[in-house]
């Protein structure tokens, strides 16, 4: 009854409004009172969808009778959409009562599934944005960034590193299926499937900071996400710095004065700045190659993940700043660099450490997951399984185990970079097309 007392009702059928100007004012008069409502209650999409946009608590009536209903369960035009609102299916009335005796009609709660709304948004912006006039008028009258609607911070900051050495003017080695011999050469420039990697990590983590560590990509690459609402920082890094201040200082003699005198530089650059730099920030680390799966919140703080049984996989993990397991591998690494061999301080220096440090404690510095949670398939059969194989029943199969079994996982640009082309049914096709926030660029 207390509710009752407060609330407006509204209909959206009009018949006096006989001009654009006047039909305009009543329009923008409505959506005042959507966007300074406690909560709306409605049985009409173009009511739900502008109230969702602002922020305002909606109670979606659903039922068999709205609209173009196909269905005994309502509508087909409501597909993908219901889950943003507080949905009542009112195909009983007992449904209905159930529903709203169970509803906090004092603090109504936020729509449900802010990530997507974000995402949806994004996309539909990144539209808009193509077009100059709209894109200009937006920042002129400060529309951009798009305010956060919805959206609670986590309890604990979310920090993402991603690296980022190479150029449009260099090109970086491909190798041979099946074994480490450099076959040919992929452009160096970031591409779609760089960029799907950082989406995926804003799809699952929209509150998240992603730094890219790079000295080669401008910020201004990424307004898109800036505009969009996301925190995507480009940071320029000085490996000389981050050497100078770790316990493997040492290591600033082997920064070579020319980066080609040093043919595996570019790989020894990368995995000596993961280390640096997520001891010195904390944080998760990932490859440009490697698309997040599922919200990683619920993973411990410092762990790590077998690609073989007996290797550690490091092109992805997480550590608390500071991580004692890291300034070991960094005293390790400035212990043991010689500089000579592509391997040495890459998942080869991770699994020694990690069994050097579990043998002297009898226990293990970081949680090691098995090689289904990171590398849930082996970099060797990436090309195969993900890229090429097209069956539906081993596609179909292997979608669900990632589902029930994976995080993330590593498509090896080593070996798959020049694949540029997805194939349609490919289990690749299905991760880089869905792993998404600006959904309407679909690769390949």
């Amino acid at each position: 009854d207390d509710v009752q007392e407060h609330v407006t009702f509204r209909t959206q059928a009009y018949t006096n409004h006989t001009t654009i100007l006047t039909r305009t004012e009543s329009a923008f008069s409505r959506l005042e009172e959507y966007a300074t409502a406690k909560l709306v209650i409605t049985n009409r999409i173009h009511v739900a969808l502008p109230c969702v946009a602002m922020g305002t608590p909606v109670i979606f009536i659903n039922s068999k009778d709205i609209g173009d209903a196909s269905t005994s369960r309502g509508s087909d035009r409501l597909a993908g959409l219901t889950d943003l609102f507080h949905t009542i299916d009112a195909y009983t009335e007992k449904d209905v009562e159930e529903r709203f005796a169970a509803f906090d009609w004092t603090n109504p709660p936020a729509n449900p599934k802010p990530s997507k709304f974000k995402r949806l948004r994004a996309t539909f912006w990144n539209i808009i944005r193509s077009h100059a006039t709209l894109h200009r008028s937006a920042r002129m009258f400060g529309l951009v960034p798009l305010p956060s609607v919805g959206m609670i911070a986590p309890e604990k900051p979310q920090i993402f590193h991603l690296i980022f050495t190479s150029s449009g003017n260099s090109t970086i080695g491909i190798f041979k299926p099946g074994i480490f011999q450099l076959d040919k050469k992929a452009s160096g420039a970031w591409n779609w499937r760089h960029q799907r990697t950082l989406e995926s990590v804003l799809r699952y983590h929209p509150m998240a900071t992603v730094y890219i560590h790079s000295n080669t990509l401008e910020q201004e690459q990424f307004a898109i996400f800036l505009e969009a609402g996301y925190d995507v920082r480009v940071q320029p890094y000085d490996l000389k710095q981050l050497l100078q201040e770790s316990p493997a200082s040492s290591l600033v003699d082997h920064i070579p004065k020319d980066e080609a005198s040093n043919k595996y530089w570019y790989s020894h650059q990368t995995d000596m700045l993961r280390y640096l730099l997520v001891y010195k920030h904390g944080g998760i680390y990932l490859d440009t190659d490697v698309l997040v799966l599922r919200d990683l919140s619920a993973l411990p703080e410092n762990a790590v993940g077998y690609e073989a049984e007996d290797v550690l996989g490091s092109a992805f993990f997480k550590f608390e700043k500071g991580s004692a397991f890291l300034r070991k591998v960094i005293e390790k690494m400035a212990l043991t660099y010689t500089g000579n061999d592509w391997a040495e301080i890459g998942p080869e220096l991770l699994t020694n450490v990690f069994k050097e440090e579990s043998e002297k404690s009898g226990a293990d510095p970081a949680t090691a997951f098995p090689p289904s949670a990171f590398f849930p398939i082996h970099y060797s059969n990436v090309l195969k399984y993900c890229f090429r194989d097209v069956d539906p029943d081993t596609v179909q199969r292997r979608t669900k185990e990632l589902k029930e079994e994976s995080w993330v996982i590593h498509l090896n640009s080593k070996l798959t970079g020049d694949e540029t082309h997805l194939l349609k049914g490919s289990l690749c096709y299905s991760l880089l097309t869905l792993n998404c926030v600006l959904c309407n660029e679909i690769p390949g």
